[in-house]
């Protein structure tokens, strides 16, 4: 339920100096493709406050701070359709008058709480979702968590999307950071991340949540933190460590510098986002994929209906299924 929520939180972003704003209602909407990754078709929509970074990291001079939430293409389009239809309405359902309350899928859709029009008010990827979700069924409703829309949809999701037996998720991060240096050369630097669960084991999200806490915590037994107080990992005495624990763990990130070698006198992180929103990223990958460290060859092309999905195929119109795990809730970087 936290991820259907969430796609509906208010966000603000820095951009060229300039507070940008997006309402709730048009978070999905907001969505634009990104080219982080070439083996994977992602799109990103701001994740709520990005300005309360600028203190966080002590970098009141940055004129641009954007962090972002990736998805498959496709995802925020799909998304923005359920929430207009009213399938992410978290409000207790209320009928006027004394209309029956539905108890089964297809009433529910037929009903005055979802404002389904119709298949010609939507897109074919959004109805072929639907259909495969089985919304026009006589499945019944549960109606066990005080009887919102958003309750009943998340409880579907869960029931037809949960992991099968051999199937495993991924995790992807990337962090693109413009610097400017005292002479005024600038860098492009990168981090990046992609990681995936264990088979019929546990999921990268468990492990990258459960051992960063499991890091923090042997710092601690150790006596190797030296201060006192609480601590923000954001302190090279906690990150420093924190991070060689969990490279033993198989959680690397893949760091890389991007140098210029003549003076930029645009602002380094408006552009790095600029490019980040582009369909021509400035990144660097290798030339052969197969020797990426970001991408595992062992995955198959297709996990589960297009979950995991290479550019090509997305680009043929292969939809992502809409992912919701009520375990997640927000973790979702």
């Amino acid at each position: 339920r936290g991820v259907l929520s969430a796609s509906q939180n208010n966000a603000r972003y820095l951009k060229n100096g300039d507070v940008v704003e997006v309402a709730g209602e048009e978070l999905l909407a907001s969505a634009v493709p990104v080219d982080f990754f070439q083996a994977f078709a992602f799109e990103a929509l701001p994740n709520r406050d990005s300005l309360k970074y600028s203190e966080m990291y002590s970098i009141p001079e940055a004129r641009s701070l954007y962090r972002g939430t990736l998805r498959f293409q496709g995802f925020s389009a799909i998304m923005n359709q359920f929430r207009q239809m009213g399938l992410l309405n978290t409000n207790k359902a209320v009928l006027p008058g004394s209309l029956k309350c539905p108890s089964t899928w297809r009433q529910l859709m037929q009903s005055n709480l979802v404002k389904f029009t119709g298949d010609t008010a939507w897109c074919d990827e959004t109805l072929a979702c639907l259909k495969y979700l089985g919304v026009f069924s006589d499945a019944s409703l549960s109606r066990k968590r005080g009887w919102a829309v958003a309750d009943e949809f998340c409880g579907l999701i869960e029931s037809k999307l949960s992991y099968l037996p051999g199937e495993r998720d991924m995790v992807a991060m990337h962090h693109k950071i413009g610097v400017t240096m005292p002479d005024g050369r600038t860098q492009t630097r990168t981090c990046s991340f992609v990681g995936y669960g264990q088979v019929d084991g546990p999921t990268i999200m468990a492990s990258t949540v459960g051992l960063t806490a499991a890091a923090g915590a042997h710092l601690v037994l150790t006596g190797s933190l030296t201060n006192q107080g609480v601590m923000t990992p954001t302190t090279s005495q906690v990150y420093t460590p924190a991070l060689e624990l969990l490279r033993k763990e198989g959680i690397k990130f893949v760091e890389e510098i991007i140098g210029h070698d003549k003076t930029n006198d645009a602002d380094p992180l408006a552009t790095a986002f600029s490019k980040a929103h582009s369909k021509n990223a400035d990144v660097k990958m290798p030339q052969d994929n197969s020797k990426s460290p970001l991408i595992d060859r062992n995955t198959p092309l297709f996990d589960r209906n297009t979950r995991v999905a290479h550019r090509s195929a997305v680009q043929q119109r292969i939809w992502p299924f809409v992912t919701a795990n009520p375990h997640l809730d927000g973790h979702q970087d």
